[in-house]
């Protein structure tokens, strides 16, 4: 037996297939370290193979120990922390369906479909989505074109959505994770060699700029999506999104090992450069506005029949919370509290007490570790970067919206995910969770370039 045939029998014990050609370009180098320890102690090549051979042991023996090893697992862990923080949504549901008919048979239907469709992404090799990054990027551009134009579109509250067959959903629900997955796609493809020179003429005297093709598309491309997602509009989404494109960058850069340090300074120097350039832009009443609101925010005392009049109201609930069961007061059933899903956190913990609160934060804090951990666990970088973009989404939403109902931070109109069912916000949680899932489901393969 040489060692093709080797190779060929442990990999016939294996039955996950994706996974085969790594394992056998694994055996082989550990079977050729062998032979060059052999044929260093004066053995011919066909005799150090032999030996090698009989060192790494029985074939069918090995393929059947790696089988068990490298058989594709599902992220218990993950799916029972979702599960636990799904049920919290599922008790806030029943409580306001007491009081008001908030449409239990809808939400009963996306759960459903928000699970079917989860399911079927899942066993999907989310590796074929990178070769098609661009068309990605192209939907999410669809999906916030279409409201600019009126094409099947729906005004709801003053804000444009996207209505097909009845259904009706703000076109960022699409768009942001979207954008994500597109942009985790241009950046594994960056190429480093197609160079690009741009002139500048400064002071009568020429000056070159190079850079390349994958770098200036990736640019603009991006900068474009976050345009266009705060002309929905949509400041908080583009800001998620700047975010989140500012960790993957960061994240790649760090990762490249060759200069980082200078190239970290250069592009949080282009970013600062940006950001001031926004300021300016905005001026000094949009700036003060800002602080304002953020104010406000903390403390909605200071304006309590304006912008701080929510915040009074998740005061009121706090300050008269109980440990375990209802507050005591009377706005519970029937204020914004009640009908808005972005205070679903404070409603909670006005419904079933602070010790309900306490432990869905837990369990967000423990989903948050488990996203993070998981990185570690996956050697294709794609994977990995699409770990990190969306776990990031997760933890920018959940973050942002339990701050902003506890009056620590700024009012946005951002969710907890898998706390809200309506709509096709769920759907698209389910679909970005699966997508996470599927990627640890093959944390051991590497994908070819």
């Amino acid at each position: 037996m040489n060692t093709k045939e080797f190779i060929k029998e442990v990999c016939q014990e294996i039955d996950y297939k994706p996974i085969r050609n790594s394992i056998a370009e694994e055996i082989d180098s550990h079977i050729q370290e062998l032979q060059e320890e052999n044929i260093k102690k004066g053995l011919s090549k066909e005799e150090s193979e032999r030996i090698a051979l009989e060192q790494m042991g029985e074939a069918k023996s090995i393929g059947k120990a790696l089988n068990k090893i490298h058989r594709p697992k599902l992220d218990w862990k993950l799916v029972l922390l979702v599960f636990f923080i799904f049920s919290f949504g599922i008790l806030i549901t029943i409580c306001k369906q007491t009081t008001k008919n908030t449409g239990i048979t809808e939400i009963i239907v996306n759960i459903l479909f928000g699970i079917l469709i989860g399911f079927g992404i899942y066993f999907f090799d989310y590796r074929k989505i990178r070769k098609y990054s661009n068309l990605v990027y192209l939907v999410a551009l669809l999906a916030l074109l279409l409201p600019a134009f009126d094409i099947l579109t729906n005004t709801i509250g003053g804000i444009k959505h996207i209505s097909i067959m009845g259904i009706n959903f703000k076109p960022t629900v699409i768009s942001v994770p979207l954008f994500i997955i597109a942009f985790v796609g241009f950046l594994i493809d960056y190429n480093t060699n197609n160079k690009l020179k741009i002139s500048l003429n400064i002071t009568n005297s020429e000056h070159n700029i190079s850079l390349t093709k994958d770098l200036l598309k990736i640019i603009v491309l991006s900068l474009f999506s976050i345009i266009m997602i705060a002309e929905t509009p949509s400041l908080t989404n583009a800001v998620i999104l700047s975010i989140i494109y500012i960790v993957l960058a960061t994240i790649y850069i760090v990762n490249a090992n060759e200069k980082w340090k200078t190239n970290i300074l250069k592009f949080y120097g282009i970013i600062g450069a940006v950001l001031i350039c926004f300021m300016l832009l905005i001026g000094e009443r949009g700036i003060l506005y800002f602080i304002n609101r953020f104010d406000v925010s903390i403390n909605p005392e200071k304006d309590p029949n304006g912008m701080g009049y929510i915040g009074m109201l998740e005061k009121e609930i706090i300050d008269n919370a109980n440990f375990i069961g209802e507050a005591n007061t009377e706005i519970m059933d029937k204020e914004v509290i009640h009908t808005e899903s972005a205070f679903s956190f404070v409603y909670l913990i006005g419904k079933l007490g602070i010790i309900a609160g306490v432990t869905l934060i837990i369990s967000i804090l423990l989903m948050f570790y488990k996203l993070i951990f998981n990185v570690k666990l996956i050697k294709d970088v794609y994977g990995k970067f699409i770990i990190i973009g969306l776990s990031s989404f997760f933890i920018i939403q959940a973050s942002a919206n339990i701050l902003m109902n506890l009056n620590l931070g700024i009012k946005v109109d951002v969710l907890i995910p898998f706390i809200n069912f309506s709509g096709l916000y769920f759907i698209m949680n389910c679909i970005c969770l699966a997508l996470i899932l599927s990627v640890y489901r093959r944390k051991d393969i590497i994908m070819n370039s």
